[in-house]
């Protein structure tokens, strides 16, 4: 029911549901729900862009260097710790009956292996499941740094389902080896909202970005919708709604 809800309220569901209401009141109010399903069309369509979706998440990466402990000198001592989330599953076989990490995951382990041959530091890995896979993200990444890039995890955890789960329960684990400042690392879309979910969790944690957008240039293919421009544009709505459910519930109301 929570993912039903979660995907009513972003696009392109979101959108959708308004041009079906706009369509509905055409009958009652012929301007008024012409307005409405004209504007939710062409929101829909500049979501669908590339040269809007990735100015949305440009501006929503900008937001790393303006969170508490994103800069390296405004977080207290070094970083003890290289901190990778999870993001999901892959299946791979001509009946899925391999269960691997998904692209993003991979993407993110790729850069913790890179700074841990660089920094030193011990690796944590963060990741729950789901009822229908049985094996824990955790799991599988920790799989995947020893085989795939020959490094073994220090720490790894398998029971959180959510970016906040991911920092408390990896905080658990590290504040009792006296760890209070990480490498965090993700995509840089996704990293202002884990980020103010490990300060939260009582971590000062310094942004370590897998990737990052460049902004499409203004020509005539960047105007063509594509799956990819409304894939980041649902990104960036989903993290900034939860970065705005972040600041309200974690950090007060003010």
């Amino acid at each position: 029911m929570y993912d039903v809800i979660k995907a009513l309220f972003l696009p392109p569901a979101n959108l959708v549901l308004v041009m079906l209401v706009g369509l509905l009141l055409r009958r009652r109010a012929k301007q008024v729900g012409t307005t409405i399903t004209v504007a939710a069309a062409v929101s829909l369509y500049l979501l669908s862009t590339s040269f809007f979706a990735t100015r949305l998440v440009h501006d929503l990466e900008t937001e790393i260097a303006g969170l508490p402990g994103a800069v390296p000198g405004a977080v207290a001592g070094d970083p003890q710790a290289i901190v990778v989330l999870s993001a999901g599953y892959s299946y791979t076989g001509l009946d899925k009956e391999q269960i691997n990490d998904d692209a993003k995951t991979l993407e993110r382990l790729r850069k913790g292996a890179q700074l841990h041959r660089k920094t030193g530091l011990p690796i944590l890995v963060t990741g729950g499941g789901v009822a229908e896979v049985p094996v824990p993200l955790g799991t599988l990444m920790a799989r995947t740094l020893r085989t795939d890039f020959g490094i073994d995890p220090k720490w790894v955890e398998t029971q959180s389902t959510t970016t906040y789960e991911n920092a408390e329960f990896s905080a658990r684990i590290l504040r009792n080896h006296a760890i209070s400042t990480v490498y965090l690392v993700s995509q840089a879309w996704h990293l202002p909202r884990a980020t103010a979910a490990f300060q939260a969790a009582g971590l000062s944690a310094i942004p370590a970005p897998s990737s990052t957008s460049r902004l499409a240039p203004a020509d005539i293919r960047t105007f063509i919708p594509s799956a990819k421009a409304l894939q980041a544009s649902y990104h960036f709505f989903h993290e900034w709604l939860g970065l705005v459910w972040y600041r309200w519930a974690l950090f007060g109301r003010d």
